[in-house]
């Protein structure tokens, strides 16, 4: 089903629900950081530990945002979103969290190939083929890199042509949170999945991840302290049912504020 009007999208209305996530420390201004492991509310999220090969993301893992349920064979959408942020941060973005993966070894050069099981079927048209998939290099412990470091990695794109090549610069002594996203291949707008990842070098310690997401709507925030808002007709869009749903700023600086909001759905 569908919601064709906005009789039916007021009708369609969910209980609201709400974020309240504590400030962070991000890489440095122009850089993207993951919301993921910080405390607040919800709490904090935990790692991914599905080893290289990685796993598809449910609605079941600590971390995400709540939303209200939705009723089984009606289609949620995002009806509004509100967010405020208590400094150093450009822009507030809400994400689905397809698909991640963990293991790998840090001061390995070398290919390290992973054997993907498949995206959850949440992608911008509710497949599992990858449009519009990004895919992005997310740290969860802090890294130790003296030098800026480029990681490779080839991936199959949304209309399953493998030997894609794409890169993600990891710089140095990224800090836990950091969110590096790949640029794809001329022509591709979206990642099915991926078959490895070498570094150029070593990263000496920490812990990195390989997520695949699907951007639902993002909320610039033009001054410290001041919410914002965004109607039905900015960011109406699709939230499948199993969605993990997670916030990554576009940071100003590296003290990232408190950032607080909410987010309603409607179904039909």
């Amino acid at each position: 089903m569908s919601i064709a009007n906005y009789d039916q999208l007021v009708a369609g209305l969910l209980p609201p629900s709400s974020f309240d996530k504590a400030a962070g420390t991000a890489e440095a201004a122009g850089e993207y950081f993951s919301a993921w492991y910080l405390t607040g509310r919800p709490g904090a999220g935990v790692a991914p530990s599905s080893g290289l090969n990685g796993a598809a993301l449910t609605a079941t893992v600590s971390g995400q945002l709540p939303t209200a349920g939705t009723v089984t064979g009606k289609q949620a959408y995002l009806a509004s979103m509100r967010a405020a942020q208590g400094g150093n941060v450009g822009t507030v973005r809400l994400l689905d969290r397809l698909y991640a993966n963990s293991g790998y070894t840090v001061t390995s050069t070398g290919s390290q190939a992973s054997t993907h099981a498949g995206l959850p079927s949440r992608d911008s048209n509710g497949s599992n083929t990858g449009a519009g998939v990004g895919l992005a290099l997310e740290v969860s412990t802090a890294t130790t890199n003296a030098g800026v470091v480029t990681a490779t990695i080839s991936y199959t794109n949304e209309s399953g042509v493998a030997g894609r090549t794409g890169t993600i610069t990891v710089p140095i002594t990224a800090v836990a949170g950091h969110w590096a996203e790949m640029d794809l291949q001329a022509g591709d707008f979206g990642v099915r999945s991926f078959q490895s990842l070498t570094l150029s070098a070593s990263l000496v310690t920490g812990a990195i991840h390989l997520v695949q997401f699907r951007e639902i709507t993002a909320i610039d925030q033009p001054a410290d302290n001041r919410g914002d808002r965004m109607s039905p007709l900015e960011c109406f869009g699709p939230v499948y049912d199993g969605s993990v749903l997670a916030l990554v700023y576009l940071a100003t600086g590296t003290a990232v504020g408190r950032v607080r909001g909410g987010l309603r759905l409607a179904q039909g």
